[in-house]
């Protein structure tokens, strides 16, 4: 019985593992994305309050490269969200079982 015990043990250590590793290797690139985002649309400078601010966004490069930088930032988000629920939710399985 202790056999079986402990196997059981081993396996539950094994799947948390494969979670805490699983989300930390998903988490981290996810997080240099979103940073380097929120940095690409603090360089371009949403706030354009000077008529040289305003040109400059109206230039089609700035406005694609800050339009991309949203819709990436709007995807990790997404993923990021999924990606906590999905391991939180996994580690509850593991811990309880």
């Amino acid at each position: 019985m202790s056999k079986l015990y402990a196997k059981q043990n081993y396996w539950l250590m094994l799947k948390k593992n494969f979670v805490d590793i699983t989300s930390h290797e998903l988490r981290n690139p996810m997080s240099v994305v979103l940073m380097c985002c929120e940095a690409i649309i603090s360089a371009i400078g949403i706030d354009a309050t000077t008529p040289l601010q305003l040109k400059a966004l109206e230039d089609e490069a700035l406005a694609s490269s800050l339009e991309a930088a949203r819709t990436i930032m709007h995807c990790v988000t997404h993923q990021r969200r999924i990606v906590e629920y999905v391991t939180h939710t996994k580690l509850i399985q593991v811990t309880s079982s």
